[in-house]
């Protein structure tokens, strides 16, 4: 440590003891201040310096003493799991970590994991009177989403059928206790399978799968999110007051988290790269965020990991990163920071950078990344807790136009928006799939967008337009049936 980097740091006790104490003690010699007197204010003297740290060694305390509280409560949900099942499931700890959703990913036994851990998160959605937090609820809706995506109801392998008979006892109202060994598969053709399951679970990731295969495309459906709940268009379904609680809730962060920031540049884009090392982040138990900055003019991917683990940041890469990045490279930049904070907001506090490039670096300090955390907050947080939020029925029924045109200009995107619930009364659309059928021909409904919203384009044009919208509509309809 440097003399100037020392001085900063404790120029406040070195004044007390140089200067301050040798003062009170003349006092005290010339009998102005009595000895007691000065030996009350020599302690506080010396602890006025380090105030700040027993106050932050105080807030983590607490914190940690009701986080203790949670998770003791929250076993006995787990417990109440095991019950139903009458099976042991988890080796169940006193000390979780602030989300309980890796907690207990992280306690349960490997036996049958793949099948416990979805049924897990079902129940937590449905029956549980547990309050989770509001980055909690988030991380259940992803652990979900991804525990699900191998399910297939076409071709159903033995161990979809026996987490399919579980979820259908849990959503269906079976008596307990409940088992994995259905006697046949009649169960998966009754409705409320159908309804509770197969729509309210496994449709609602197809939909958001077929609107987001391409990267253009996601960022196209989470902008339209954003906008709708901006514009007021969500405000029936009460996520205003989620996001709310999700912002207190995520705003502190516990002393055992350690954050690593990556940043990919545009040459990546097109890769899976992204998609690659949050998968790689999130089977381990993680968090994980994505978004994008501006970086000398050109836009760089972002992947924020919240990690229980304090690996250092060449394990963190060799871990998580190199293999995806070595397979996708394309001459592009990569750049990874790690930050191990002793408390307070990920969005205040500053990160420490490891071995940035020089070019990635300028970029960076010049958008006051590293010192503010301010770019943190635009990440996909909102957009992903809107979509948890909302049910299979009520995404379909917000989502407008525009995600079918992706090739739009942003101004037409936009028009498409706000227009939304005038165009669906128009037509008769309650869905976005009604529009795989609409009662108007693509002729009529391209006619009319192009005379009340786009006359300065051409008719044919929107006529075109309108039959690609009943085209697309048709190819999700077709893969919910």
């Amino acid at each position: 440590m440097g003399v100037a980097t020392f001085l900063k740091q404790n120029y406040v006790s070195l004044f007390l003891n140089i200067v301050l104490v040798p003062i009170l003690s003349a006092l005290t010699y010339l009998s102005i201040l009595s000895p007691g007197m000065l030996a009350i204010l020599v302690v506080l003297a010396n602890a006025l310096p380090k105030y700040d740290t027993l106050v932050h060694q105080w807030q983590a305390a607490e914190n940690r003493d009701q986080l203790r509280e949670r998770t003791t409560e929250f076993n006995q949900v787990l417990e109440s799991f095991e019950v139903k099942f009458e099976d042991e499931i988890f080796e169940l700890k006193a000390f979780g970590s602030e989300n309980l959703i890796n907690y207990a990913e992280s306690v349960v036994t490997e036996e049958e994991e793949d099948i416990y851990l979805p049924l897990l998160y079902i129940y937590l959605q449905e029956e549980s009177d547990f309050r989770l937090e509001s980055h909690e609820r988030t991380s259940l809706s992803q652990k979900l989403q991804m525990s699900l995506d191998r399910f297939s109801l076409v071709r159903p392998t033995n161990d979809d059928v026996r987490l399919a008979w579980g979820a259908y006892q849990l959503l269906c109202g079976k008596p307990e206790p409940y088992d994995l060994d259905p006697s046949d598969k009649e169960f998966m053709e009754t409705e409320c399978f159908k309804e509770r399951f197969v729509h309210q679970y496994l449709h609602k990731e197809t939909i958001i799968s077929k609107l987001t295969s391409e990267r253009e495309e996601e960022a196209e459906y989470r902008s339209t999110l954003s906008q709708l709940y901006d514009g007021g268009e969500l405000s029936k379904y009460g996520i205003q007051q989620s996001l709310i609680e999700f912002e207190e809730d995520f705003n502190y962060v516990l002393t055992d988290k350690t954050h690593y920031f990556v940043l990919i540049n545009e040459m990546q884009h097109d890769t899976e790269i992204i998609e690659d090392i949050k998968k790689a982040v999130l089977a381990n138990g993680d968090d994980v965020y994505t978004g994008s900055m501006m970086v000398n003019a050109g836009m760089t991917s972002l992947i924020l990991c919240v990690c229980d683990e304090n690996w250092a940041t060449d394990k963190f890469y060799e871990r998580f990163v190199k293999e995806p990045f070595e397979q996708y490279q394309e001459d592009g930049v990569l750049s990874l920071h790690r930050a191990k904070f002793e408390g307070g907001s990920i969005f205040k506090q500053r990160y420490e950078e490891s071995e940035p490039s020089e070019r990635i670096l300028r970029g960076i300090e010049a958008r006051g990344l590293l010192t503010t955390g301010e770019v943190a907050a635009t990440l996909n947080l909102k957009e992903k807790l809107i979509e948890s939020y909302l049910s299979t029925d009520e995404l379909l029924s917000v989502l407008p136009l525009n995600l079918f045109l992706p090739d739009l200009s942003s101004t037409k995107k936009e028009t498409l928006i706000e227009e939304n619930e005038v165009i669906k009364k128009k037509f008769g659309i309650d869905q976005l799939t009604d529009w795989a059928h609409p009662n108007y021909s693509a002729e009529e409904i391209g006619q009319f967008l192009h005379r009340k919203y786009f006359p300065e384009d051409s008719e044919e044009e929107w006529v075109e337009n309108a039959e690609k919208i009943i085209e697309e509509a048709k190819q999700i309809n077709t893969a919910l049936t």
